[in-house]
């Protein structure tokens, strides 16, 4: 029968398999991530949008929900149908749902106004040109 030998154990500690970079390495990494997966235009784009529905919610209720209320004598949200089928009652609140369309086609509207001014879609399609160059090369 075969003897078996002692391994030698190692004359450094066990190490954590978390491999950490030096600064400088772990930065410039951290900086082609975030142009590589266009996250600042990500977070952009969000706080834009997200800053567009303030803006549109407000002019709801500041300037289109007061014209309702001179035109239906209430507040948009607050219109309705009642239906009443024997002893049930249900109340169709149509307004709500005109509001939230209108809201939703505002944020649109200015999204899309916000992107024209700011020439925003030149910058997708030069990334598009520079890619189909990249594919271009690669044939």
């Amino acid at each position: 029968m075969a003897e078996l030998k002692p391994t030698k154990q190692p004359d450094h500690p066990k190490t954590h398999p978390l491999v950490v970079l030096p600064a400088d390495e772990f930065i410039a990494g951290f900086v082609k991530f975030l142009r590589d997966h266009a996250i600042v235009g990500i977070a952009i784009g969000f706080t834009i949008g997200f800053q567009a529905q303030a803006l549109v919610k407000q002019l709801n209720l500041s300037i289109f929900d007061p014209i309702f209320q001179l035109i239906f004598g209430t507040s948009i949200t607050n219109n309705g149908n009642v239906v009443h089928i024997g002893s049930r009652v249900a109340r169709f609140q149509w307004g709500g749902l005109l509001y939230a369309l209108l809201d939703f086609a505002f944020v649109l509207l200015i999204v899309y106004l916000i992107v024209k001014v700011l020439k925003l879609d030149r910058f997708d399609k030069q990334i598009k040109k520079g890619e189909q160059h990249v594919h271009e090369l690669k044939r």
